[in-house]
């Protein structure tokens, strides 16, 4: 997933997670790890961009 940034860029979740609409969780914007599948290695989101800023920011995390 991707989302249109202010000054007109495209931003798409970092390449070590993976976002996406999660049904059984209200439709909100899942964030996890690629590949993961345990419940408890996800977080959620109301909107898209939070879940897509958040995925660089987790990522720039565990790089320090």
């Amino acid at each position: 997933m991707s989302i249109l940034t202010a000054d007109g860029t495209r931003l798409s979740a970092h390449e070590d997670f993976e976002v996406f609409s999660d049904p059984a969780y209200y439709d909100m914007w899942c964030l996890r790890p690629v590949g993961e599948k345990a419940f408890n290695q996800t977080i959620h989101f109301a909107l898209l961009k939070d879940a897509v800023y958040a995925s660089h920011v987790v990522a720039a995390w565990m790089t320090n």
